[in-house]
Parts: C-alpha cells; structure tokens; sequence
C-alpha cells in the first residue's frame, strides 16, 4: 500500500487561518463565521481551475472570493480591502499545524514503514511554505511531493496522478536497490576480507617452504603465485559486473495507491479515474453533490482517518 494526501483542508483545517486573518483584519470574530468560510470556499473552487489555466489572474481569484463571501453575509470590501485581506490570509498561514489526528496518522504509517507522497494544485512557493510549516517532509520525503506548477498538469486531471505514481514507484525501486547494495557490498567486503586473510596465510606458509625448495624451483613458484593472485581479480571482476546488472534489472511492483483528500470534484474524482483507490475526509458535510463515482471511503472527521488507517493497515 502506498498512501498519497492532499494538502489544503487534509493535512491541516484551512478554517483556522481564515478565522486568524479575519480577526486581524475586522478585530473581531462573528458567530456565523464558520459559514463565511464556507462561502470563501464555494467562491473559491468555481474559478480556481480559471486561474490555474492563466485564463484569470491569482489576484483576481483572490478578489473574487473574498468580496462575494463578505457580501453574503452583509459585508462589503473593495478591491484593495480584498487583496489586503489575501495578504493577511497568507500571513497567517505561518500558524498553521497538522491536524493532531492526521499527525498521529502520518506517525502511524512511517512506524509501519508505509511509503506515503503528496499530490496538490497551487503554485510551487506557496505550497512548500506550507509544507515546511506543518513540518511535513518529517514523514514524507520531498522527491514524493508533487506541485501542480511543477509537473505541469493539475488535479482532476489524471495525468498528474499517472506522474506522480510513476515517480514513487521509481523512488521507491531505487531506494530498494541502494539497500540490496548495501547488503550485497557489505557482504562482499566481509567475503573479501576473510578470503584475504585465507590468501595471506597461504602465501606467508607458502613463501616460508619456498624457502627449503632448491634454487631452481624458486622461480617457477612465484609465476604460479602470480597467476593465483590474477584469478583473484578476475573474480572480484565479475562479482562487481554480477552487482551492475542485478542494479539495471527492473523489478515489477504492484502496491495499491490510496488518495486522501477533502475535495470530491478535485480529489477523489480524479483520483478515481486515475485508479487509485480514494478516501474522502469529507469533513465539512458536503450532501447533494454531482456525484458520478463513489469514493472507495467516506469519512466525516480527521479522527475517522486514523481509524480507518489502522483497520486498512491490520485487516
């Protein structure tokens, strides 16, 4: 099994930086507030796919989904006030945390050795940012993280899942094949090395009754030391070519991938299409969506993440 999360709203609740810079801005935090950030929210994921296609501007979207948030809930900002607001946002996602139970969850599959990547839309900067605020390449290595920006193709689509699964498959074949060398070179040197030793105390007792041959067989005996040394090498030779090809040969693995996410139209769509087996945190309570395939598991808390996990990891 290797398990494959999403970033915004997985690893961490997106709500909290957006309660911090709305209490920065406005000095206060209402008791609708949660429903604001649903609103941003909806706002946002209409022409988010715009603005990943260039076909609309970052700061455009950024505009877009604050003003229209903010009014419907009676609350009217300019464009300046809607980029200032942006800017405090992404301030304040400094704070943010991995979620404690995503944290436990993440714990749990590195103790079982589970190989674990990360597939997530948005520009490179600020996602690293992200990603090296929640402390994330603790649990998973950054050659498993995969930026829209940079591969070029962003989620549903299911080019960026083919990418990245080829890519962890081959991180994951390499390092295998550098722990196998590991093994094999550490027992070839300790091979060596007592075949040496054998090889010393044969010539020193060799070299010592060579001494009592008569003259004449003196030399005839070092050539043939010599031959016994060269056949040495030519075996240590083909040991070294034996390790090239066995490092060349490629190895079929077949894991099953899991993709984690809480959105179904980016996440767990795209990620059904592209043949991982998906799991939906579907946290916020989404109902009545378009739904054209059903997400392999459905869970509505970060909690239900961790015991999920430990039944897939132990059934």
């Amino acid at each position: 099994m290797i398990f494959v999360f999403d970033i915004d709203d997985t690893l961490y609740d997106l709500e909290d930086p957006f309660k911090l810079a709305f209490f920065h801005m406005f000095g206060h935090t209402p008791s609708n507030i949660h429903d604001i950030f649903l609103d941003f929210r909806l706002y946002n994921n209409k022409i988010y796919e715009k603005a990943l296609l260039g076909e609309i501007t970052m700061e455009e979207m950024c505009i877009y989904r604050a003003q229209n948030a903010f009014k419907d809930h009676g609350i009217i900002i300019d464009e300046s006030k809607a980029l200032e607001f942006q800017l405090l946002y992404l301030r304040d996602k400094k704070y943010i945390k991995l979620n404690e139970h995503v944290e436990n969850s993440l714990k749990l599959l590195k103790n079982y050795q589970i190989p674990m990547g990360i597939i997530s839309n948005g520009p490179h900067k600020e996602q690293f940012e992200k990603i090296s605020y929640l402390g994330v390449e603790e649990y998973i290595p950054r050659e498993n993280i995969f930026i829209s920006e940079d591969v070029g193709f962003h989620k549903p689509s299911v080019e960026i899942f083919d990418y990245a699964r080829e890519h962890i498959l081959e991180n994951l074949l390499s390092k295998e094949n550098n722990q196998n060398n590991i093994i094999k070179h550490n027992k070839y040197k300790n091979e060596q090395f007592d075949k040496k030793m054998y090889e010393n105390t044969i010539i020193n007792n060799n070299e010592k009754n060579a001494l009592f041959l008569p003259k004449d067989y003196r030399n005839t005996y070092k050539i043939h030391m010599k031959n016994e040394l060269n056949n040495t090498e030519n075996v240590k030779q083909n040991h070294l070519n034996t390790n090239k090809i066995i490092k060349n040969k490629k190895v079929i693995h077949d894991y099953d991938f899991f993709y984690i996410g809480d959105s179904y139209s980016n996440d767990i769509y795209g990620a059904n299409n592209a043949g991982y087996k998906s799991i939906w945190i579907n946290h916020r309570k989404y109902s009545n969506l378009n739904i054209d395939s059903r997400p392999d598991f459905e869970i509505n808390s970060f909690k239900n993440l961790f015991d999920l996990l430990v039944y897939l990891l132990t059934k």
